[in-house]
C-alpha cells in the first residue's frame, strides 16, 4: 500500500536471520503496543513533530492530531517507521528489554518468549533496519493497520456509549452549555466540556482505551453529539407558564403511548398528571422552575402517589434538583426527571 514506508536500507548480509512476520509483529507491539505509543505513531504519520509529550503545547497539538482522519503523509509515515526502528534498537540493545517486555518479576508475556527472545537477539546483533529488511517486512503498513484498528475500536466504543446514554447525557450537556458565558459575557464552555469529560472518565480509562489512552477525544465526541443535541433542543420549546407546562408534559408522555389525565388546579393532592399504561399508574408532579427543585416537591409527589395508590411517583421539572431533594427521592423511590429528558420518560419510569 505504501511502498515508500519501508525502511530504505542496503541489502542485508546473508547472515541476517530471517524472522517470521509473527515474530516481528510481536516485537514491535512489545515496544509500541502499550500505553499511548500507537497513538503517537498515528499522529506522527499525520505530521506531528514532537518526540515527547511533556510540554502543554505538545500535548494539545497531539490531542488535535489523533482526532483527525488518517490522511497520512509519506514523510510522516517514514518518520514513524524511523521511530519504530530506532526504539527497537534502543530496547533490544539496552538493559531494559526484560523489564519492559516481561515485567519486573519476569512473569508477563511469558507466552511470547519464543517470539520475543529471537527478536531481541537478532536486532541486538544486526540492528532493527537489517532485520526488518531481511524479512521484507513493511513496518509502515503494519503500524498503520494497528493504529487504525485500535483507533476505530476506541471511537466505536466511545460513540456507542454516548448514544446509549443519550437520554441522560443530553439534558446535562444542554444545561451545561446554557451556562456558556462567564460573568463578563464572554463565551465559556468550561462547564460543558467538564460535564463531557466527567462522563467519559466514568466509563473509560487507560485500561479500556488502547489507542486514546488517557487523552480523551472531546472534539470527536462533540461532532457526534451536536446533531442529537440540536434535535433534543428543537423538540423541547417548553412553555414558561406553569399550567401550560403541565399540559406540555402530558402531551410528551402521551406521545409515548400513555393514557394521561391532567388534574384540576385544586384538589389534586400535589399530583398534576396521572399517566396509565399496561395497568400501571404513574402520579406526576410538574414544576416549571428556574432554580433547583427542593424537598417539598418530592414530599408532595410521594404523598400524592400514595393517595392515588399509584405504582410510581414522579417529579418532572426544570432548573435541576437540590442535593437534599435527590437524597429524599432516593429514600422514598420518587423518580426525578429533567424536563429536557422527558423523551426518556417511559424508560426512566420502567413500569413494564
Amino acid at each position: 500500500m505504501w511502498p515508500f514506508s519501508k525502511a530504505k536500507v542496503a541489502e542485508p548480509p546473508r547472515s541476517v536471520t530471517v524472522l517470521s512476520r509473527e515474530t516481528l509483529e510481536a516485537g514491535i507491539l512489545a515496544g509500541k503496543g502499550d500505553g499511548v505509543h500507537m497513538a503517537v505513531l498515528y499522529a506522527t504519520m499525520l505530521g506531528f513533530g514532537h518526540e515527547l509529550l511533556r510540554e502543554p503545547a505538545a500535548i494539545s497539538e497531539f490531542i488535535t492530531f489523533i482526532q483527525r482522519p488518517p490522511d497520512f503523509t509519506p514523510d510522516g509515515i517514514q518518520r514513524a517507521v524511523s521511530r519504530v526502528i530506532h526504539d527497537a534498537d534502543v530496547m533490544c540493545r539496552g538493559q531494559s528489554f526484560d523489564v519492559l517486555t516481561y515485567g519486573p518479576q519476569g512473569n508477563q508475556n511469558a507466552h511470547l518468549r519464543p517470539l520475543l527472545d529471537p527478536y531481541r537477539r537478532a536486532i541486538e546483533k544486526h540492528g532493527a533496519a537489517q532485520v526488518f529488511a531481511a524479512a521484507n517486512f513493511d513496518v509502515g503498513t503494519f503500524i498503520q493497520k494497528v493504529a487504525l484498528e485500535r483507533r476505530e475500536r476506541d471511537v466505536r466504543a466511545i460513540l456507542g456509549k454516548l448514544d446509549e446514554k443519550r437520554p441522560y447525557l443530553a439534558p446535562l450537556l444542554m444545561r451545561a452549555r446554557a451556562k456558556g458565558r462567564n460573568k463578563y459575557g464572554d463565551l465559556d464552555y468550561t462547564e460543558f466540556f467538564s460535564e463531557l469529560t466527567n462522563f467519559l472518565k466514568t466509563y473509560f480509562n487507560e485500561t479500556n482505551l488502547p489507542f486514546f489512552y488517557t487523552y480523551l477525544p472531546l472534539m470527536l465526541c462533540l461532532e457526534h453529539i451536536e446533531p442529537w443535541m440540536v434535535e433534543t433542543e428543537d423538540g423541547l420549546s417548553m412553555p414558561v407558564d406553569g399550567i401550560d407546562f403541565e399540559h406540555w408534559c402530558a402531551a410528551r408522555i402521551e406521545e409515548q403511548g400513555w393514557v394521561v389525565r391532567v388534574s384540576k388546579a385544586s384538589g389534586d393532592q400535589g399530583i398534576d398528571i396521572e399517566a396509565m399504561r399496561g395497568g400501571k399508574l404513574v402520579a406526576i408532579q410538574c414544576k416549571r422552575y428556574t432554580q433547583p427543585i427542593g424537598n417539598k416537591s418530592v414530599q408532595e409527589a410521594y404523598t400524592g402517589a400514595t393517595h392515588y395508590r399509584a405504582d410510581r411517583a414522579v417529579v418532572i421539572g426544570t432548573g435541576g434538583y437540590t442535593r437534599a431533594a435527590i437524597e429524599l427521592a432516593e429514600n422514598t423511590g420518587v423518580i426525578l426527571i429533567d424536563a429536557e429528558n422527558i423523551a426518556a420518560f417511559t424508560e426512566l419510569v420502567s413500569v413494564g
